[in-house]
């Protein structure tokens, strides 16, 4: 316990003194504020048993999760080939007496053949297109894929900094919690020497009644902080087993932070912007013209079937395909061997005239998003930094107050020892003691929680996990 106390008692001095500077890039907010830089911040050290309970977290699983479907679906747009393959048989059950497939003399307008219809048809088509170039629809939904994953990823290293950052004043709150109990329960010892003084006085005649009961409830306040700190540890510990699913304390190791960072806010409406620029740029591709080209061959052909092979491409995507069908043959396409189709298309439609300018104006709106991001964000940098002062300022009083607290307490104890003042008194000063370090242990939370609410704004984890 001594041991996990020291290290995380480095926090107070490691983690809480954190350091970050504006970004270069024009995506990154400016930092009006800036926090102190004498220590480099922390991270966590966490044991295996740690690391899996954290990765089992419920909000920890589902951000990863959407990671991982994020990168699922970028690999399926970036898969280069896609294909098709379809099969089917077709009984004929019934007929009328209508002639089959017939061959029939033009010149002298007579029936010579006539093929008996077939019992079954099959059909059999399959197609292959390739998606070599980033161009149109394809390239499109490959950047949409990659933003997705870029934002599921940032996604995943908020939740884990939110839940890092818990867990930091989780461990603290527990040990600083455990060592108020030790501190109470001393207090508690003193008041239990005081009132027995007072006792053995007052039977004697040399103390008041109302120094008894001043002695009784000084035994008495120390006694409900004992239960108070009691509460408050195992609050602490159940909090922490909560987040971690062990009884565990992690260990807090140095780490420098990063200076260039931008906020989740700002990343955030910075995907917005990517997304509204491809959305843009591909309502202005649809709106051109379309040209089409194919190629097909015939393979082979006979009275009742026919197998075909086809190459195409359009202007939209560049993305050659192919296709081989074979099934039933029909006249006059049975004689046809090879044919070649340009085409092109336009959308007319008013819709499609008025998406560029549609499209054009949501990019608008996404960018006046992402500066009205940027100003927000630049505010609450600031608040943070003015919150985490404070914290520092408060946290320092707090502990002058303590080394004064504990100077009175011993002078306290040697006068008494020399019969100058009461064991009262002495042991008044005891708890107060106890009270200036839990005032203090609580401005050590509040710069803690100060410190890593840094890390919660600019999503980074104290610790990565895979």
């Amino acid at each position: 316990m001594n041991t996990r106390r020291t290290t995380l008692l480095g926090l107070t001095a490691a983690l809480l003194s954190f350091s970050f500077a504006s970004a270069q890039s024009a995506a990154t907010p400016s930092t009006p504020g800036v926090a102190p830089t004498s220590t480099p911040a922390s991270s966590l050290a966490l044991s295996p048993a740690l690391i899996t309970g954290l990765t089992s977290y419920p909000s920890l699983t589902q951000a990863r999760l959407a990671l991982e479907a994020a990168q699922t679906q970028q690999k399926i747009a970036d898969f280069p080939v896609s294909g098709t393959i379809s099969a089917s048989t077709t009984r004929i059950l019934n007929s009328d007496d209508t002639p089959g497939l017939c061959t029939t003399n033009q010149l002298l307008q007579f029936t010579t053949y006539c093929a008996p219809l077939p019992s079954s048809v099959q059909n059999v088509n399959a197609s292959l297109r390739a998606t070599p170039f980033n161009y149109g629809d394809v390239g499109a939904r490959r950047q949409l894929a990659q933003i997705a994953v870029d934002q599921a990823r940032a996604g995943y290293q908020t939740a884990l900094a939110n839940l890092e950052g818990q867990v930091v004043v989780a461990a603290l709150r527990a040990q600083l919690a455990d060592s108020s109990v030790g501190l109470a329960q001393q207090s508690v010892q003193a008041a239990q020497m005081a009132l027995q003084a007072i006792q053995t006085r007052f039977d004697g005649g040399g103390a008041t009644h109302n120094e008894l009961e001043q002695a009784r409830l000084t035994l008495a306040q120390a006694q409900s902080a004992v239960q108070q700190s009691q509460e408050n540890s195992a609050l602490a510990h159940a909090t922490l087993r909560d987040l971690t699913g062990s009884p565990e304390i992690p260990a807090v190791t140095p780490l420098g932070v990063p200076a260039n960072m931008q906020s989740v806010a700002v990343a955030q409406a910075q995907f917005a912007v990517r997304r509204a620029q491809i959305a843009y740029e591909q309502a202005r591709w649809n709106s051109l013209p379309n040209l089409q080209a194919s190629y097909s061959h015939r393979l082979s052909s006979s009275s009742s079937a026919a197998a075909n092979l086809a190459i195409g491409i359009d202007s939209r995507n560049v993305a050659p395909t192919a296709s081989f069908s074979y099934g039933p043959a029909t006249a006059p396409t049975n004689r046809i061997t090879d044919q070649l189709t340009l085409g092109v298309s336009f959308d007319a439609s008013l819709a499609n005239l008025e998406a560029p300018a549609l499209a054009k104006n949501a990019l608008d709106q996404a960018q006046a998003g992402f500066a009205a991001a940027q100003r927000q964000s630049d505010l609450q940098l600031q608040g943070l930094n003015i919150a985490y002062q404070q914290a520092q300022r408060d946290l320092a009083l707090r502990q002058q107050a303590v080394n004064l607290a504990r100077q009175n307490q011993k002078d306290a104890e040697a006068r008494r020892d020399l019969g100058l003042i009461s064991p009262l008194e002495a042991a008044q000063a005891a708890v107060a003691t106890y009270q200036a370090q839990l005032a203090a242990d609580q401005a050590t939370l509040s710069q803690t929680t100060a410190a890593s609410n840094f890390y919660t704004f600019f999503g980074l984890p104290l610790t990565p996990l895979n």
